[in-house]
């Protein structure tokens, strides 16, 4: 027999599923970090990392700034980062993808924004040349741990992005999609601009950030659904999608079941059977029902030595019982068919 797989057990295969490498894709310009207190603790003051199964980064008074009354370093710039990463594909998949179910959208979102995405995108825009990285020679080679580290460097973009223009009106150059550029020239034409203006509220910082983003989603939302579709198609061919069905209700079931309600009670108290109450042998009905119907048995004696049985089929072994045992009870004359006891 050919095995099945439900569709829960398939989402979750769909949700451990890892993408391959992502295509060439058209990167939108990187926006200028206006604060240049922030841009030093990205890259002048950014934390070494060791390429370890852990990924280690040290912690030093070079690696805090002081942006008006609080500090703020390089992992708060990450931390910040990602949570609007994983916040505007949430936003972006609700916009864009509203038909989608939860559980989709659960597993493409965590695939826009894993660690492994993104490192393919700080790869694109050469971020992670700007790194420092503390070479061991005695410590192995660990590919998670450099996708770790790509990636935090555009997450901390990101959050070094979103609080430079806080304080910073937006400008209202539009957003063009150019190969990928250097961080540094700002000087460049594909940069979007952002003036140095009176304090703008974190409602618009966000939205800079969604558009800035949002081209780059589309590119990256496409792909990952073309490859999920791929891979759902190749665990269909191995593994027939398993479908439950609705087993089928009868009219009559509804009042059989009110007529019923005490039908083994009527059996068992009539007199008119040999013991004290009859046999019941239920078993399931085969097949991949959503609910599994039970059918049960009914078997009695009567005072003449007379076997009569019946059967029923419901949802329940108890109200199939009952159902069953009203039958035994017309079929012995205990109770006339229409009537109700």
């Amino acid at each position: 027999m050919t095995p099945q797989i439900s569709p829960e057990t398939e989402l979750n295969a769909l949700n451990s599923f890892i993408l391959p490498a992502l295509p060439d894709l058209i990167l939108p310009p990187l926006p200028p970090i206006s604060n240049e207190s922030l841009q030093s603790i990205l890259f002048d003051h950014m934390p070494s990392c060791k390429m370890t199964t852990k990924l280690w980064a040290k912690k030093g008074n070079a690696s805090v700034i002081v942006l008006g009354d609080s500090k703020i370093s390089f992992d708060d710039l990450v931390y910040i980062g990602a949570t609007l990463l994983g916040t505007v594909v949430v936003v972006f998949l609700q916009d864009e993808y509203p038909a989608f179910s939860e559980g989709i959208a659960s597993i493409i979102k965590k695939h826009l924004r894993c660690s492994q995405t993104i490192s393919q995108i700080s790869v694109g825009y050469n971020l992670y040349t700007e790194f420092k990285f503390d070479h061991d020679p005695s410590l192995e080679f660990d590919m998670k741990c450099l996708q770790m580290t790509q990636a935090s460097i555009f997450k901390g973009y990101i959050g070094a992005l979103y609080q430079s223009i806080v304080q910073t009106n937006l400008s209202s150059q539009p957003l063009l999609l150019h190969s990928p550029v250097s961080v540094r020239s700002s000087n460049n034409p594909s940069y979007i601009s952002a003036t140095d203006s009176p304090s703008t509220n974190r409602g618009e910082a966000f939205e800079y950030v969604y558009e800035f983003l949002k081209p780059l989603l589309f590119q990256l939302t496409k792909f990952t659904i073309d490859q999920l579709k791929f891979e759902a198609l190749r665990i269909q061919a191995i593994y027939p999608k398993y479908f439950p069905r609705v087993y089928p209700i009868s009219p009559e079931w509804a009042l059989e079941d009110l007529k019923s309600n005490l039908g083994k009670f009527n059996l068992h108290t009539s007199g008119k059977i040999v013991g004290s109450k009859a046999k019941y042998e239920s078993t399931k009905i085969e097949g991949n029902w959503a609910i599994i119907p039970w059918k049960v048995i009914c078997e009695a004696k009567d005072l003449d030595g007379k076997i009569w049985s019946a059967e029923a089929i419901r949802f329940n072994k108890r109200l199939a019982a009952n159902v069953a045992a009203r039958k035994v009870c017309v079929a012995i004359g205990i109770i006339k068919e229409g009537e109700q006891v």
